[in-house]
């Protein structure tokens, strides 16, 4: 289930309870954290059940519905222009932190032995992160791109499927 639809059911269910808005607005909170929707959309949503709305979904909206990415309109055009220009066509794997490794191995190498420290301009948070940098040595960061190499061979050979640890 969609995480708004079911916060907009949660708060359905409040507003049931006799819980007033305000009342209602830390229960997603809690319960969903980070993902939670606005303070807005919390006090929207419990006037428009109030008022007697009993969908959780929105209505449809008026405009032009998009159109630009259909399977049948991606098919066409990889039919037809690609196939026509002899142009390849590379499948690109979804987004995965396997395959991004200085997200989660070299920025908090960086960012944790800076983490609390003020800078007084821009080219001394350059000069501190580049000391940083060169204080990690030169074979783990080789380690960690043969790891990287490694991962894309394995994605390679699962042919993109989901695996889990090394």
């Amino acid at each position: 289930m969609d995480g708004k639809i079911e916060q907009c059911i949660c708060i359905k269910f409040c507003l049931k309870l006799g819980k007033s808005a305000t009342e209602t607005l830390k229960m997603p909170r809690e319960a969903f954290r980070e993902h939670s929707i606005s303070r807005t959309a919390v006090f929207d949503w419990h006037s428009r059940f109030k008022a007697g709305r009993v969908s959780a979904e929105d209505y449809e909206r008026s405009g032009r519905p998009n159109t630009s990415k259909t399977m049948e309109r991606v098919k066409k055009i990889d039919n037809g222009f690609l196939a026509k220009h002899d142009i390849p066509q590379v499948r690109q794997a979804p987004y995965s932190p396997d395959m991004a490794p200085s997200d989660f191995w070299l920025f908090p190498r960086l960012k944790t032995p800076l983490k609390g420290c003020r800078f007084d301009s821009r080219k001394d948070i350059i000069q501190n992160a580049k000391v940083q940098l060169h204080a990690i040595p030169k074979e783990v960061f080789q380690n960690c791109f043969q790891r990287w190499k490694d991962r894309w061979a394995k994605c390679v050979e699962s042919q993109g499927a989901y695996s889990e640890g090394d």
